[in-house]
Formats: C-alpha cells, sequence, structure tokens
C-alpha cells in the first residue's frame, strides 16, 4: 500500500478511506481464514482473530507514531471485529470441495 501510494498521485482526503477499506477487507480474510482452520465457532473465531489483528495495528501505531487510541481507532475495531465476525461465519459455512 505504501508502495502504491508513493507512485500514484492519491489525495489526502482519500488515505482515510482506503485504510479502512483495506481494514475491513483483512479482518474479513481474518475471520475466514481462521474459522477454515477450527471448523467451529465461526462468529467468535472471526472476532478473537480481528481482535487479535486490531490489537497489533494498535501496538505498531502506538510503538511507531506514538499515538493512542483516536475515535478513528475505535471506528476501525468496530469494523475489523464485525467484518472478521462475518468472514469467520462465512469461513465455516463453506463447503468443502469435492475432489474427483
Amino acid at each position: 500500500f505504501s508502495f502504491l501510494m508513493s507512485k500514484m498521485d492519491i489525495s489526502a482526503s482519500l488515505i482515510s478511506p482506503i485504510t479502512i477499506a483495506i481494514t475491513v477487507i483483512t479482518g474479513f480474510v481474518s475471520g475466514f481464514v481462521c474459522a477454515r482452520i477450527t471448523r467451529k465457532n465461526g462468529l467468535v473465531m472471526g472476532a478473537i482473530c480481528s481482535a487479535i489483528l486490531f490489537l497489533i495495528l494498535w501496538l505498531f501505531s502506538a510503538i511507531c507514531l506514538k499515538e493512542g487510541i483516536s475515535v478513528l481507532g475505535i471506528v476501525k475495531l468496530v469494523l475489523l471485529v464485525v467484518s472478521g465476525c462475518l468472514g469467520g461465519v462465512l469461513g465455516v459455512n463453506k463447503k468443502e470441495r469435492r475432489r474427483k
């Protein structure tokens, strides 16, 4: 993402929506993968995996940028957990492909 930002002309007003979209996609994928591995409790596993992901991102932000949790951080947390739950539910309910 940083590489693309440096090569493309993206206005500063688009940075926050793009990072939120990437956060939601990442939460969904983490919940989906976590639920596919455990094959049970998709909602809970998706929420746990996305919450862990948020903690990692928040710690990185706190250490490198010396920032605390802001309103935008809370919004990202909620969106991350909700998308992780959705990914977890879909991951548990995805049917296995039959091999011929």
